[in-house]
């Protein structure tokens, strides 16, 4: 219920308005931002009420004169919302303490430290209007928050079952994810794959290649000929793999005893190394490819065109020229035009691991070939015997012309 009483600074509580026009906002008074937290709708049955569940907020805006009473600003608020016949709140005749039945009363001075201020008493509501008198803003205003008690302690009773019945937010994040089947838990790395990231971090800073003949970043010099073995993802994903795993003798000086590390492995069935030999066989017993020789000899053809003359070209009479020698025009080879690596093995109708291998050591088209030996190619590009055979045959094709044919 509601107790009217004379205001302690003798103020009209019945008044709805003052005689002067407001200070504020074009006379209108103080521009009071009323947010009403209502109670949660009752559920149907069936239904669970998630946990900290809150009710969607009611927003008003009125405006309220700088000298009407703390009885008009909580009417004003009431009647806004239509709750007059189920929110009530006193005020102590003597104490002018205020004390809402169901709902509680805080507010936010705009443009100030003032935030969340609770309205106990009378004299809470005179600070407010007082604060704002002597911030004197053009548009005076502050917020209201009207929060139905009952929702509080509903809310508090939910909890404190939730608890007794010891469940958790696990159902709600269950119903989360069946009414949101896109939506995926993010989930850290494990610590297994955190320590194995460590041990790549530090095998990379570790063995970083500081020979500038090397054309990797990162190797292991294998014992006792210091041969560089570069480190690729596999080598590090494998020697930080069996660093976590604590095999025998393995450490950031110690990689696996494993094939991968060891370039002098001899497997009897390493198709690689039988086609190595393979290879090699057949270098031995191709011919030599045939020589071409080409003479440009300019200096007859300069000599002509700088107007000289050999006098044996007009002896003089009496005199006979020697016998004329078969001249002998020199062969001139034309150069095979470029083609692009990518063109090349698409013309040819390599595959694309060739190719692959090819980029990798930056050989950009055929007549980059003619450059590398069969030996380098076997063992820096990795080529087998088939793969090997495959680009030589393309390449003589292409020096052969074989690609003007098709045009």
């Amino acid at each position: 219920m509601q107790a009217a009483s004379p205001s302690p600074y003798g103020e009209d509580e019945d008044q709805e308005k003052s005689a002067e026009p407001s200070n504020f906002n074009d006379g209108k008074g103080i521009k009071v931002s009323l947010c009403f937290t209502p109670l949660l709708l009752p559920l149907t049955n069936g239904k669970k009420c998630r946990k900290n569940a809150k009710a969607t907020p009611e927003n008003r805006v009125f405006f309220l004169h700088e000298d009407q009473t703390l009885q008009n600003l909580v009417d004003r608020a009431i009647d806004s919302i239509n709750k007059t016949d189920k929110l009530t709140y006193c005020v102590g005749n003597r104490s002018g303490l205020f004390a809402g039945d169901n709902f509680t009363l805080k507010y936010t001075i705009n443009c100030s430290d003032s935030k969340d201020i609770q309205i106990t008493n009378l004299m809470d509501f005179a600070n407010l209007i007082n604060e704002i008198k002597q911030l004197n803003p053009p548009a005076a205003g502050f917020k209201l928050f009207m929060n139905d008690a009952s929702a509080d302690l509903k809310l508090n009773s939910m909890d404190s079952l939730h608890q007794e019945h010891g469940e958790d937010d696990d159902e709600d994040s269950d119903e989360d994810d069946q009414e949101n089947p896109t939506k995926k838990k993010n989930s850290g790395p494990t610590p297994e794959e955190l320590s194995q990231n460590e041990n790549i971090a530090r095998l990379t800073r570790m063995y970083a290649c500081k020979d500038w003949s090397c054309k990797f970043t990162t190797c292991y010099p294998m014992p006792p000929d210091v041969t560089h073995i570069h480190l690729t993802h596999l080598h590090l994903n494998t020697w930080a793999a069996a660093i976590g795993a604590k095999e025998n003798g393995v450490d950031l000086e110690h990689p696996p005893n494993t094939k991968l590390f060891d370039p002098t492995f001899n497997d009897p069935n390493d198709i690689a190394l039988l086609s190595h030999h393979r290879l090699l066989t057949v270098n031995q017993n191709q011919p030599a490819p045939p020589s071409i020789i080409i003479n440009n000899d300019f200096k007859d053809l300069a000599a002509a065109m700088q107007g000289h003359h050999n006098p044996l070209d007009h002896p003089p009479p009496g005199v006979n020229p020697p016998p004329s020698q078969p001249t002998h025009q020199p062969i001139r080879a034309a150069l095979v035009p470029k083609m692009t690596l990518a063109a090349f093995c698409d013309y040819y109708e390599l595959h694309l691991i060739i190719e692959g291998k090819l980029n990798e050591l930056n050989i950009t088209g055929p007549h980059a070939l003619h450059f590398v030996s069969n030996q380098q190619l076997a063992d820096e590009v990795r080529l087998s015997v088939g793969e090997l055979a495959d680009v030589r045959d393309a390449q003589e094709r292409w020096l052969l012309g074989g690609w003007q044919s098709s045009q």
